[in-house]
């Protein structure tokens, strides 16, 4: 399987710009892909939050479908769990072809929970290098289970 074009999703509500997944977007650039990244939170202001999350998830599975990545990578931490599941099963629908990583604190701890949710896998730690070494073992058909984190 080719991996050419890649989506970072960031399901964070925060005032900062997503650093993790501007580094990953880096060293997956300078590996020739294609990413994009989507700051789910920022894609449509609303003053109701359960509102926007859902119309921001609709939003998303539109992009997932128009852009068709051959990757997605969420970034989670444990305050979201709930929207990551969501997100996971929401995307599974749409897209149950397109193998879905998991990274970020959440992921660091709860890899195993993750994976039962729908994740097809899970970096744990810094992401940098084993989300290169990742992509690198599914266009291969290599084993993931000896990708570090």
């Amino acid at each position: 399987m080719k991996i050419n074009k890649i989506t970072l999703i960031n399901p964070v509500r925060d005032n900062i710009p997503p650093f993790g997944l501007l580094y990953l977007a880096a060293v997956l650039e300078k590996e020739n892909k294609v990413v994009e990244i989507i700051d789910l939170p920022h894609i449509k202001t609303n003053n109701n939050f359960e509102r926007h999350v859902e119309e921001n998830i609709l939003i998303l599975e539109n992009m997932v479908k128009n852009t068709k990545p051959d990757l997605i990578g969420i970034t989670a931490i444990t305050a979201y769990k709930y929207l990551i599941k969501d997100i996971i099963e929401r995307l599974k629908i749409i897209s149950p072809d397109i193998p879905i990583v998991v990274g970020g604190p959440h992921a660091s701890i709860k890899y195993k929970e993750l994976i039962e949710q729908g994740a097809d896998y899970v970096i744990q730690g810094r992401g940098e290098k084993s989300i290169v070494k990742l992509v690198g073992a599914i266009e291969n058909n290599k084993d993931f289970s000896k990708v570090g984190g």
